[in-house]
């Protein structure tokens, strides 16, 4: 196959990624591997799409031959692994990571040592990852990989022991990855915090974000969209209750599928552990399928039609035939990141990146039950600003405060905008309130999806440890609960002291006092 076909054959292959279609691509690139082309990073892609298709058998095979294409490779082999590790397939990036036992160098084995014990402390592995950890550091205790896994054990077992590597490795270096010394900055400033130094701790998270806002393209092209992205976002209010009423009178019924809603951290990932420990529920987090099954596709239609509507007028007037389409084939998706079980009842997608997509919710999909999840703002603020993740349209706000705080009250704003034209069901839930009686909103949310409760669910922890939490605030749900969280922003006063006008409204539409 020439570079040429091959050059068209992966772009057609990333179009149909980009948009959710995994058959499609997986055709294209098996073609490809047929003719005897093999890269790393093309079986990355076919790894990918047999991830999301559950073609288990086939995953398999993909991973060994990606594996033993790296084999000795330490650079090829971390890379796999990390990759690996970013789709949530953590068995198969752990055996990756041990592979580099088998490297040359001393860096390389030590490196690998180091990510072992990284992905086992995020599984809780406490006892594989001192074996690895110590692996690692006979081999060589100072490359930063192995001073990182070093510090984030002191993390788990004694804050203050962490407190003087991570000093070391928050300072920029021109020969480290400004995102790791950033990443650094962050997991500094939550011990700082910890250990009651809260000054120091908004010190380091703005030294942080400053790193990033200097060095990271994204963060300039997101900030430069973002007056057309929150337009575009409050153009789709442009409807009336008439509207959603007939929408979901034009929509067959259905109570099998409901969203998990609400400002990034605000309790959803408590509240999700809650709800998916029950048999006959099973829950769906934080993926993009709705944006790209339903808002990705809708655009992609809008642009290519002769129509000079705007998009939200464009999506409005869809007839429900066309707009079954797109649902049928989100539900499809969404029901594969699962093995099926016969017992499930109800879909819920734990998304809090929705929120603010709640308005053609009303039109895309007008039977979801909507559970949306409320927090004192001041509270929500400091944590979302504290939070170190992947930067995107949404996390990009979180790099100054004035930012986050906006941000807040635009994605309150749409909610409350949103709430009296909604047809469907909804329920709000505040985060305080579950921290003082978990079992009677673990209750009432689920009653509210048509289920009935079930005594296990009252062990959030349990069910935490059982499965892989993918969101940042994986490591709090597997904690006892605790009130230290509530009224937090109190340590950060000073520095919420020029918002206090905006957060006013907020306070008063939640019920909190200001």
């Amino acid at each position: 196959m020439n570079s040429d076909l091959l050059s068209s054959l992966h772009r057609e292959c990333m179009n149909f990624m980009q948009v959710g279609q995994y058959e499609e691509s997986l055709q294209i690139l098996e073609q490809i591997r047929s003719s005897g082309f093999r890269h790393p990073a093309f079986l990355l892609d076919l790894i990918l799409c047999c991830h999301k298709l559950r073609q288990r058998d086939r995953l398999v095979e993909y991973i060994t031959e990606a594996t033993l294409l790296c084999e000795h490779n330490g650079s090829q082999l971390d890379f796999l692994g990390e990759e690996l590790q970013k789709m949530s397939l953590y068995k198969h990036a752990l055996e990756v990571f041990r592979k580099m036992r088998s490297c040359r160098t001393d860096a390389e084995k030590a490196v690998g040592g180091a990510r072992e014990a990284a992905l086992h402390l995020r599984l809780s592995a406490i006892e594989d990852a001192q074996e690895a950890l110590d692996y690692a550091e006979s081999f060589s205790g100072s490359y930063p990989e192995v001073r990182s896994a070093r510090a984030m054990w002191w993390m788990r077992c004694d804050p203050r022991q962490a407190l003087p590597i991570l000093t070391e490795l928050a300072q920029a270096h021109p020969q480290i990855p400004f995102t790791f010394t950033a990443a650094h900055g962050h997991h500094l400033a939550h011990v700082q915090d910890q250990l009651g130094h809260y000054d120091d701790a908004f010190a380091s998270l703005c030294r942080a974000k400053l790193l990033e806002v200097r060095h990271d393209p994204k963060i300039q092209a997101f900030q430069s969209q973002r007056t057309s992205w929150r337009a575009w976002h409050r153009d789709s209010l442009q409807f009336r209750r008439e509207d959603a009423c007939r929408w979901r009178n034009e929509c067959p019924p259905s109570q099998d599928h409901a969203f998990l809603l609400g400002h990034p951290r605000s309790g959803t990932t408590l509240l999700e552990q809650v709800l998916d420990a029950h048999h006959e529920l099973c829950s769906i987090e934080e993926t993009n399928l709705y944006s790209l099954c339903i808002d990705a596709q809708l655009m992609a239609e809008h642009s290519s039609s002769a129509v000079t509507l705007p998009f939200s007028a464009y999506v409005h007037q869809l007839p429900e035939n066309q707009m079954a389409i797109r649902r049928q084939n989100y539900l499809h998706h969404l029901q594969r990141e699962q093995p099926q079980d016969p017992r499930i009842k109800v879909w819920l997608d734990k998304n809090p990146g929705l929120s603010v997509s709640v308005p053609r919710i009303a039109k895309t999909m007008p039977h979801s039950r909507l559970i949306y999840a409320q927090r004192d703002p001041r509270d929500v603020c400091i944590s979302s600003f504290f939070q170190w993740c992947d930067r995107t349209p949404w996390s990009s706000h979180w790099l100054s405060l004035e930012d986050t705080v906006h941000q807040c009250l635009f994605t309150h704003d749409i909610w409350q905008q949103t709430k009296p034209l909604l047809e469907q069901d909804w329920m709000e839930v505040r985060y305080e309130d579950m921290i003082d009686d978990l079992e009677s909103w673990g209750r009432k949310t689920t009653e509210f999806l048509g289920l009935e409760w079930q005594a296990q669910q009252i062990d959030h922890k349990q069910r935490a440890a059982e499965k892989v939490v993918k969101s940042p605030t994986h490591l709090a749900v597997r904690k006892d609960l605790y009130r230290h969280s509530i009224a937090r922003w109190k340590n950060y006063e000073k520095w919420l002291q020029p918002f206090h006008d905006t957060f006013r409204p907020m306070l008063r539409d939640r019920g909190y006092e200001s």
